[in-house]
């Protein structure tokens, strides 16, 4: 294949996997502040036992209430450990989605490289040398054959700092949380949702250390 071949080919495949990425950098976002949102909710019912469960009842008799009739309330104890159940798949999915993304922009990188190459200049520059750069404009002067091109982070500290709470601060801090909550709890469990939740809660603490891995082997 020839060189313009190749670099249409490219140019076409590189547009195809930024959807692609951007697909799932959509998704993982959503995934994130839902999981906020399942923390807040659990954290209100940690400062205060039976809050929610008290509202939701009281909705839910509200609206399917029947003259005459004495309706009763959910059992919660199978609802908390739903919405435990609940936060372990939206964390699971979050992470894979995080590794997903990070692994496209790798690629993506690669594929610049390559499509620079075949272009004869730094013209496609955008996830990689450009991310990298200062202002995010990546400086195409000639580099003197004499003096190494600079290839280290020159981002912003602002900018530096954001990956971090991502990466690092939120999956201690969900492992801290789930501690606290199996503490509150108690141990051993109490009956079959108390087994349940503290199972979940083992898997959550689980996962949260095998992506830590994961994010600090990839350094």
């Amino acid at each position: 294949m020839d060189p313009d071949k190749q670099a249409e080919f490219l140019l076409k495949h590189y547009q195809d996997t930024f959807k692609h990425l951007l697909y799932h950098w959509k998704v993982r976002n959503r995934l994130f502040a839902f999981i906020l949102a399942v923390l807040a909710l659990m954290t209100l019912d940690t400062c205060s036992p039976g809050t929610l469960a008290n509202l939701l009842n009281a909705y839910l008799l509200k609206k399917i209430s029947v003259p005459g009739q004495t309706v009763c309330g959910l059992n919660f104890a199978a609802i908390g450990s739903l919405i435990w159940f609940i936060l372990l798949c939206l964390v699971i999915q979050y992470y894979q989605r995080s590794i997903h993304v990070d692994r496209q922009y790798r690629y993506l990188n690669g594929l610049e490289h390559q499509l620079c190459d075949l272009l004869g200049g730094p013209y496609i520059t955008r996830e990689g040398r450009a991310y990298l750069s200062r202002t995010g404009v990546y400086d195409q002067s000639p580099t003197p054959a004499t003096e190494p091109e600079v290839k280290q982070d020159q981002r912003p500290l602002l900018l530096k700092a954001v990956g971090p709470v991502y990466t690092q601060v939120f999956p201690i801090f969900l492992i801290l949380f789930v501690a606290l909550r199996l503490k509150l709890e108690g141990f051993p469990p109490k009956g079959l949702s108390g087994g349940i939740n503290f199972f979940i809660c083992l898997a959550l603490i689980g996962f949260n250390c095998l992506y830590l891995v994961w994010v600090w082997r990839k350094r």
